[in-house]
């Protein structure tokens, strides 16, 4: 193998590491979230029994749709960034940079970072709601 050639091949595997410890990071995130948003919605879920009895559960039901729309966004999320990894591994096979641009994990991370916002939000609104009592 000449040298350009295996200093190409030593450019890819490296893009390739970076690209997999990118998506990699990115997908814990998503897990993260789904198993948060997803946990708060069964809890309180869980609580809409006693919803007759309970007069501090009156606003439960945006909540759960906060942590719904939450969970939502990062199961969106972690299809983007599947997606985007593959576009993103087929550029390196390829050796095209035009696959990276635009990036194609952008989206994805929008969608990470308003879950949290929303996941931080609900949170904060449950505190807020019970601190009181």
């Amino acid at each position: 193998m000449t040298d350009s050639g295996q200093s190409l091949k030593e450019a890819k595997d490296e893009v390739r590491t970076g690209v997999d410890d990118l998506t990699g990071i990115m997908l814990k995130s998503a897990s993260a979230l789904l198993f948060a948003h997803g946990g708060a919605m069964l809890a309180c879920l869980s609580q809409l029994k006693e919803y007759d009895t309970n007069p501090h559960l009156k606003h439960i039901g945006l909540i759960i749709a906060a942590f719904a729309a939450g969970f939502i966004l990062a199961a969106l999320a972690y299809i983007e960034i599947a997606l985007g990894r593959a576009k993103l591994m087929l550029g390196v096979l390829k050796a095209d940079p035009k696959a990276f641009l635009p990036m194609p994990l952008n989206r994805a991370a929008l969608f990470l970072y308003i879950s949290v916002g929303i996941l931080l939000l609900a949170v904060l609104g449950v505190a807020w709601w019970f601190v009181w009592l």
